[in-house]
Formats: structure tokens, C-alpha cells, sequence
């Protein structure tokens, strides 16, 4: 409610100014036509149940892990 009175962002008044900013820079990304495909499976993600979200989840972490392995070796 003080945020909308005083027409600044949530963020803005309990992180900071910068916080706000950096939520402005990501959701400006996020809006990007280039991220659509993502948005549409991480609403596809996000459908799933439970225990599938579990399974895709372990495995999106199991190829993070290896991309960084093997950043560091390089």
C-alpha cells in the first residue's frame, strides 16, 4: 500500500533502489521474444505435478552441474 502511494516499486522500498533495478533488468529479459520458448516450457514446468516437476527439476540440475564441470576444466 505505501509502495503504491508513494509510486515507487515493493522492491525499491525494502531492498533498495538497486534491487528494483536489477528486478527491471531481469523481467525486461524475461519479455524478450528471444526467452518465449523458455517461458513456454517453464509454464509447461510449472503445470506438471508434483513428482514430474521433481524428475525434470533433477535432471535440469544434473545438466547444470556437467555444463559447469566442465566449464571449469576447460
Amino acid at each position: 500500500m505505501l509502495a503504491d502511494w508513494l509510486r515507487v516499486e515493493p522492491q525499491a522500498l525494502r531492498f533498495g533502489e538497486r534491487a528494483a533495478m536489477a528486478v527491471r533488468e531481469q523481467r525486461g529479459r524475461w519479455e524478450d521474444p528471444e526467452f518465449y520458448p523458455e517461458r513456454e516450457a517453464i509454464e509447461a514446468f510449472l503445470a506438471l505435478p508434483a513428482g514430474q516437476r521433481k524428475v525434470v527439476r533433477d535432471v535440469i540440475m544434473t545438466f547444470a552441474q556437467t555444463a559447469q564441470r566442465s566449464d571449469t576444466t576447460k
